[in-house]
C-alpha cells in the first residue's frame, strides 16, 4: 500500500498488493517518500522518509490523533505536539516471555500526535543498519527475521519469537534457535545489514 506523493519523481499512483511500489520506476532503493494507506483506512495517508545511506534516518510525518511505536532508544527527534509515553507490549505473560526470546524488549515507546496539524517524529538506528518499511497486510500478515529486527510500527504489528523449524539449521547454520516473528496487519520497519533486494 505504498506510493509515491504526486508531484515526486515516478508518479503518484500506487501499486495493489507489493510491500515496496515505485522502486522500478524511479531507478533507486526503496530510500525514497513514501506514502502508507491502511487497507481499511479512510484517514490521510501516512508519509515517511527514510533517509541516509549505510546509518539511516526514519522520518514520519504523523497525522493529528495517530500515533506510532517504536522500540526503547530509538527516537532522534520529534515535534513538540508529539507526546510520547512508554507502555508495556501487552498480551500477558507469555506474549511478553516471547518478545523477549525474540531480542526485543518488553516496553514500547509510544509517540502520538495530538496537534491539530500533521508533525514530524524521527527514529535512528543504533548500529549500521538499513531500515526497510513492511506492509504486513500484503505479505500474508506474517513475516520471519533475525531477532532484534523489529524497529518500530504503526497499527496492528505483534512481536514474538518462534523456533526453528530444523534444529540442526539453527545448531550448525549459525541463525541461532529462534526467530522473531513479526505478524498483523499493519505496517512495520525493521532494521537488517548488508543491501536489501526486492521480490516479486
Amino acid at each position: 500500500r505504498f506510493c509515491v506523493p504526486s508531484g515526486e519523481r515516478g508518479g503518484g499512483e500506487s501499486q495493489e498488493g507489493k510491500s515496496m511500489s515505485r522502486t522500478e520506476a524511479m531507478g533507486v532503493t526503496p530510500f525514497a517518500p513514501f506514502v502508507y494507506h491502511a487497507s481499511r483506512d479512510d484517514g490521510p495517508g501516512l508519509e515517511f522518509h527514510i533517509v541516509g545511506g549505510e546509518a539511516q534516518i526514519l522520518q514520519v510525518l504523523l497525522p493529528p490523533n495517530r500515533s506510532i511505536e517504536a522500540e526503547p532508544g530509538a527516537l532522534f527527534y520529534m515535534s513538540g505536539k508529539v507526546k510520547a509515553e512508554t507502555k508495556g507490549a501487552g498480551g500477558g505473560i507469555v506474549s511478553a516471555m516471547s518478545r523477549l526470546f525474540s531480542g526485543e524488549s518488553f516496553f514500547v515507546n509510544s509517540y502520538c500526535n495530538e496537534g491539530d496539524r500533521p508533525e514530524y517524529v524521527a527514529f535512528a538506528t543504533q548500529m549500521i543498519n538499513r531500515i526497510l518499511p513492511l506492509d504486513l497486510a500484503a505479505l500474508g500478515n506474517e513475516i520471519y527475521c533475525q531477532p532484534d529486527s523489529y524497529f518500530c510500527s504503526v497499527g496492528d504489528v505483534r512481536v514474538t519469537s518462534q523456533m526453528t523449524r530444523s534444529l540442526s539449521a539453527g545448531l550448525f547454520g549459525g541463525e541461532g534457535l529462534l526467530l522473531q516473528r513479526i505478524q498483523g496487519t499493519g505496517l512495520c520497519w525493521i532494521t537488517a545489514g548488508g543491501t536489501p533486494v526486492q521480490k516479486q
